[in-house]
């Protein structure tokens, strides 16, 4: 298995489906929201979006199974996983906040050994293979290590569960 043409497979398919979704972006109508739970949204956008990330990923890699935010295929365990977040960032999308990203990762045998953050408003695709780096849109990462909480940058969302209970 050659992880440097998976990746670059798996990116030119992470793109086409966040034009899709750029596509899209402005057009969702509140009647189309539906709530999963507590500060957790889902739209059509979200599931087409996965299902095209399925449907290619599994020509990819045709032994793969999947783990996916929306369900659209079953949840199995395999050697090969691709772990997908279709439209990570539902809310800002629906809002109209042009922050959000797709989110891919391939675990082999319990271990994560690539990973893919496309973030699409900005065309930045993040990734990473298992001892060879990461990278941004294909050139090194120059990471700075930071060891004090102080000097880092660090951002939340929304809570998906109830406090209260």
């Amino acid at each position: 298995m050659d992880l440097k043409e998976i990746l670059s497979r798996t990116s030119r398919a992470i793109k086409t489906v966040g034009s899709f979704i750029l596509a899209e972006s402005g057009k969702i109508k509140n009647e189309q929201i539906e709530t999963k739970s507590l500060n957790s949204l889902v739209t059509f956008v979200d599931k087409t979006a996965e299902v095209m990330l399925v449907k290619v990923l599994k020509e990819i890699l045709p032994e793969s199974v999947f783990i996916t935010e929306e369900n659209t295929i079953g949840q199995e365990k395999g050697i090969y996983q691709w772990i997908i977040d279709p439209l990570d960032g539902t809310t800002n999308f629906i809002s109209g906040i042009p922050i959000f990203s797709i989110s891919v990762a391939l675990r082999k045998h319990e271990e994560i050994t690539m990973g893919i953050v496309y973030e699409i408003n900005r065309d930045e695709l993040f990734s990473a293979i298992l001892n060879q780096g990461a990278f941004l849109n294909g050139k090194k990462s120059k990471l700075q290590p930071n060891t004090a909480l102080e000097n880092t940058l660090i951002a939340t969302g929304f809570p998906y569960y109830d406090f209260k209970i």
